[in-house]
């Protein structure tokens, strides 16, 4: 595994520290289409299935790096 990756979990609720908890349309990462985008790979895991899915497809794509 490359030294310099870094994974960041986030969920409705965190019982550790390893997860942050959040809403999944609105994680607290910088990001926008202007530029800022910091993540190279969004994993949405039961997070659509939820009413709200279209804006956690929004979301996703805000904090993505493009490309």
């Amino acid at each position: 595994m490359p030294k310099d990756l870094k994974v960041i979990s986030f969920d409705l609720v965190s019982k550790d520290g390893w997860v942050i908890e959040a809403e999944c349309s609105s994680v607290p990462l910088p990001g926008g289409r202007a530029g800022g985008q910091i993540v190279d790979c969004v994993v949405c895991c039961l997070s659509l299935m939820g009413t709200d899915w279209v804006e956690m497809v929004r979301e996703a794509r805000r904090i993505l790096k493009e490309g």
